[in-house]
């Protein structure tokens, strides 16, 4: 009997496995649907079900060609939303989804504006393309580009991009899921243990640090759960190791001579021209600089973007709770540290998960019965507390007052600052003729210096009118701060400076800085992670719930444990009521019920119930999987509006049709055009709320 071969049918859209099975693999989906299509998108869904498949396995499910999927696969790998797996004894090759990839799709069209508005539309052209291929080298890049000055324009944006670490190079790594990696790093501890057993077991007779064994020692037999936590220690340190390792980002510089022509191929002529240190003279006269290898293969820095996201963030709030100037100072103290700081997801927080669910036995990494130890993530945490501190990290007003004279392109400027805060060891009559001036300039409706500024910005305009306008205006004009200025007026500067650094201090709720010393303060990132998710979490019970959820909320977090008539009272709510918001609380999972006996005999006749926090991860994953789904429903419904209207978006994109839509058009059709234009802007504002709130709850659940 002959068989027939089922023909391919091309999805027309994504199934519903793709919705329900995770919101983040909604999401995702809707992503890599709208990038590369449905096919796409229905192999990832299909990867992410599964821990890992063969590309036999994924023929058998998806219904697609052997063919088709390696085309498919090679995308999703190369745009970094797969990665394959190779065993080592068969050679079998399987694949897995990544997520890492999704998430630079999902916020690519946030990360291109910043760098359009931190350095220019070329550097935003850049970087679109490298997200759009996933990684690319400078060499492959700049090989298509004819004009000499283009390509100087191309990698001196390289070269911008590399040195403020939104570019990485790419890694062996990054192909290969974390757990495998560490798996292989087991592995590989567990014989390199075996075949240097006697130096893990020799006695240190010694003592401590001495030359009769290893110094961690000092038994000569060593128990099985001895062993396992050896072998478990080198794991992590050749899994840090790897991770950690900047062989690519060293090999990214070479050193060449400069001259005026460009070499073929990775030659690249990006120069360090204002780096004295890497100058040297040679035999001919001319200068040994460092310049771009266009081998190596860079790739978006995800990691990066999540800290100019947590710094957005700061600064808003602070804003909102400290002031606007305020503000405006910790947005120059952040951007100042931002691309030192600690990443928001903390690597070894996840390899200490690992090693605690890892297994030695027969060399391979399966699952513990051990568990994780809580004890570790608070050691984890108190060292990234005191990493928060180190050098480099602290500052003081004078070193804002520098950073605000060496640039332009803060918002603050010298007006701003002057006359925010009032001095209280002024005479009464000085700070009496202040306060009268402020009252009679409020009473008018303007304040001095507005007025002062807005007689400037009218002189100049009077000056310029004739001039084009030139579009990095802004970030040219002057600020008025200058370190070299009169000493007093210096003085004045800091000290205004340093009472706004005080302010940002004061507040109980979020530790937006600590002073270690008089005049010396530092951003403690480590808590202040943790105090923004709790902070948004709030604002949405708020928004959401309603203000008597938020207020039942706060009792029960300052009583920690509390009864449902103690609630009434101390929120002044009928008991009815409180009844029914602890009810939607307890849906959502934001609190937890408790039994509390009365009785010896812990009857439940007797028992009265108390509630507290629920303080695990349960509720922030709640949170964070309602904002995942519905940021999905808002792309869904996008594609499906295009689905609903193609006739007209077909008809739309004729080269005959496009410039005379308001010609060639029925009125209801440029009526149905003007509702799928509104429609398609609110859907994108909403998604880019739900995006800028689940940065918080997606990305903050390590240490």
């Amino acid at each position: 009997m002959s068989t027939t071969k089922k023909a391919v049918k091309i999805p027309s859209e994504l199934p519903i496995t793709a919705k329900t099975q995770s919101p983040l693999c909604f999401l995702h989906s809707e992503i890599l649907r709208a990038y590369i299509g449905e096919q796409g998108a229905y192999v990832y869904s299909v990867l992410h079900s599964r821990r890992k498949q063969t590309i036999g396995e994924l023929s058998k499910k998806t219904g697609l060609s052997i063919g088709s999927l390696k085309k498919l696969l090679t995308v999703l790998i190369q745009l970094g939303c797969a990665v394959y797996i190779k065993n080592e004894r068969t050679g079998a090759v399987s694949y897995a989804h990544n997520e890492e990839g999704c998430w630079k799709l999902t916020f690519a069209d946030d990360i291109v504006r910043h760098i359009r508005e931190k350095f220019g539309d070329n550097h935003a052209g850049v970087m679109q393309n490298v997200l759009l291929g996933g990684h690319v080298t400078i060499g492959s890049y700049v090989k298509e580009i004819e004009l000499k000055s283009e390509i100087e324009m191309v990698e001196q944006s390289f070269l911008d991009l590399i040195e403020d670490g939104w570019l990485i190079h790419v890694k062996g790594m990054d192909f290969t899921t974390l757990s495998e990696n560490f798996a292989n790093c087991v592995r590989l501890a567990n014989r390199e243990f075996m075949e240097n057993s006697s130096q893990y077991t020799r006695s240190d007779d010694m003592g401590m640090g001495g030359g009769g064994g290893n110094p961690r020692f000092k038994s000569a037999g060593l128990s099985q759960l001895k062993k396992t936590m050896i072998i478990k220690d080198i794991a992590k340190e050749k899994f840090l190791k790897l991770y950690y390792d900047n062989s690519g980002k060293e090999q990214l510089y070479r050193v060449g001579i400069s001259n005026n022509k460009r070499s073929e191929g990775s030659s690249m002529t990006t120069l360090f021209s204002d780096d004295e240190d890497a100058d040297e003279q040679v035999d001919d006269g001319s200068k040994k600089l460092k310049r771009i290898n266009g081998n190596i293969p860079l790739s978006v820095s995800f990691e990066r973007y999540l800290k100019y996201s947590r710094d957005t963030h700061l600064v808003s709030i602070s804003r909102h709770r400290i002031g606007n100037v305020s503000a405006m100072v910790y947005e120059v103290v952040l951007d100042r540290i931002e691309k030192s700081t600690r990443d928001m997801r903390n690597v070894e927080h996840i390899v200490d998960r690992l090693v605690a669910d890892a297994s030695v036995g027969a060399g391979s990494a399966g699952s513990s019965t051990s568990g994780y130890d809580p004890s570790t993530a608070q050691d984890l945490k108190k060292r990234l507390e005191l990493a928060d501190q180190q050098k480099g990290m602290n500052f003081g007003a004078a070193d804002i007052l520098k950073a605000l004279s060496l640039t332009k392109r803060y918002e603050l400027t010298k007006d701003d600052l002057l006359g925010t805060i009032m001095d209280n060891e002024e005479d009464d009559d000085v700070q009496n003729s202040r306060k009268r001036k402020l009252e009679e300039s409020e009473a008018n409706g303007y304040k001095k210096s507005k007025l002062s500024k807005l007689a400037a910005q009218i002189k100049t305009f009077d000056e310029d009118e004739d001039e084009e306008e030139d579009a990095d205006g802004k970030n040219n004009q002057d600020n008025g701060f200058d370190i070299n200025g009169s000493s007093s007026e210096t003085a004045e500067l800091l000290k205004l400076i340093l009472h706004h650094l005080k302010l940002l201090t004061t507040d109980t709720k979020l530790s937006f800085l600590i002073e270690t010393t008089p005049g010396q303060f530092y951003v403690p990132f480590t808590v202040l992670q943790q105090q923004l998710s709790t902070y948004h979490k709030k604002q949405l019970i708020k928004c959401i719930l309603g203000n008597a959820s938020l207020r039942v909320y706060n009792c029960i977090e300052s009583k920690r444990l509390a009864e449902e008539k103690t609630i009434a009272k101390s929120v002044l709510m009928k008991e009815g009521d409180v009844r029914r918001v602890i009810a939607t609380l307890t849906r959502f999972g934001l609190i937890e019920i408790q039994e509390i006996p009365r009785t010896t005999d812990r009857s439940a006749m007797r028992s009265i119930f108390a509630f507290k926090l629920n303080r695990t991860l349960r509720s922030s994953r709640m949170l964070a999987n309602c904002l995942l789904f519905n940021a999905g429903e808002v792309l869904s419904g996008v594609e499906e509006r295009k689905d609903e209207n193609k006739i007209l978006l077909a008809k739309l994109s004729r080269t005959d049709v496009k410039g005379h839509e308001s010609e060639l058009l029925l009125p209801s059709e440029l009526e149905q055009l003007n509702m799928i234009s509104s429609a398609n802007r609110a859907d994108m504002a909403r998604l880019q709320r739900l995006r800028h709130m689940g940065v918080l709850f997606w990305f903050t659940e390590t240490v």
